[in-house]
């Protein structure tokens, strides 16, 4: 496979999964029942110990982890008494100097060399951009918890990356696609991180979703999802009234914008948050490259002085 091909490859087993959890969330209409519950989120995620019932890696998701010479690097980071391993996307500057940084968290249960690339733009204005695969995925050891031990990988890895010489520790971001746009929102109620804000690209989950999710082996949910507690803490849309910074949402015309964005206003009428919801053209997929670009504008005045933007 040459460097081009490899650009826009995606695995198979990745696509059946979001098609899954895209055809899944037209056909649903978020409930406007459901309330936020009024407990402090981190107390919460600071007790819950999840309860898995299936343990083991991530479902498809034996893909290796790929380097291409000169621009991509596979990086391990500590997290959790695990090690893992992501990609490191800096780009063929010989600039010395500490860059901002990107952290992307990836869609699907694997991490791929062409999503990566949809961050290009970051990387010729300066950043790295930093993928960390989680437990479970892509051959790292842990079992997977579908967006949960996920959180405290992503944690680990901007504690992580924060502190490598090559970073500039204040000038560190977040944003995600799908799967991993629900763990950058569940990033953005953690207050223990070196980041500014936190963006993504469709990744708003609610309880209902899991039992869905269940029937399908792609998923491979792996704890109890007739258990309220452990649905609730893999949804941080409930929490939004505990935002620690924003969070930029960005949401296709074909992937539930309107519902979604109607919902959630519903869910915090009277009361603030710090999540913008932005409109794109698109589906789940196509959604993907235009969300990051208008993440990137919203970075960019940060930098009116660097004259790589």
């Amino acid at each position: 496979m040459n460097r081009t091909s490899k650009l826009f490859f995606v695995p198979i087993a990745f696509v059946i999964c979001v098609v899954i959890f895209y055809a899944y969330n037209q056909k649903r209409i978020p409930s406007q029942a459901t309330t936020s519950p009024k407990t402090s989120y981190l107390s919460v995620w600071a007790t819950f110990q999840t309860q898995l019932i299936k343990r083991g890696p991530a479902p498809d998701s034996d893909e290796p982890l790929e380097e291409i010479k000169g621009e991509v690097e596979i990086i391990e980071y500590p997290a959790n008494g695990l090690k893992l391993k992501g990609m490191l996307y800096k780009g063929k500057s010989e600039d010395k100097k500490p860059k901002p940084a990107l952290i992307f968290l990836h869609g699907g249960n694997s991490a791929y060399v062409s999503a990566i690339y949809a961050c290009n733009n970051f990387v010729k204005a300066g950043f790295s951009v930093f993928m960390p695969a989680f437990r479970g995925e892509n051959g790292n050891p842990g079992d997977y918890e579908f967006v949960k031990g996920e959180v405290d990988d992503a944690k680990a890895a901007i504690q992580w990356l924060a502190q490598q010489p090559y970073i500039d520790k204040n000038e560190i971001y977040v944003f995600g696609h799908s799967m991993g746009g629900c763990i950058a929102l569940a990033l953005s109620l953690h207050k223990d991180l070196p980041i500014r804000f936190t963006g993504a690209c469709s990744g708003v989950f609610e309880k209902e979703s899991f039992a869905a999710w269940a029937s399908n082996d792609k998923f491979g949910v792996p704890f109890d999802f007739t258990n309220e507690d452990e649905c609730v803490i893999r949804c941080p849309v409930y929490f939004l009234d505990q935002m620690q910074r924003p969070h930029y949402l960005y949401m296709g015309t074909e992937d539930g914008y309107e519902e979604y964005n109607t919902w959630i206003r519903q869910l915090y009428a009277g009361s603030s948050t710090k999540l913008i919801i932005n409109q794109v053209a698109g589906d789940h997929f196509s959604s993907l490259k235009p969300s990051i670009n208008r993440f990137f504008e919203v970075i960019r005045p940060n930098f009116v002085n660097n004259s790589q933007f």
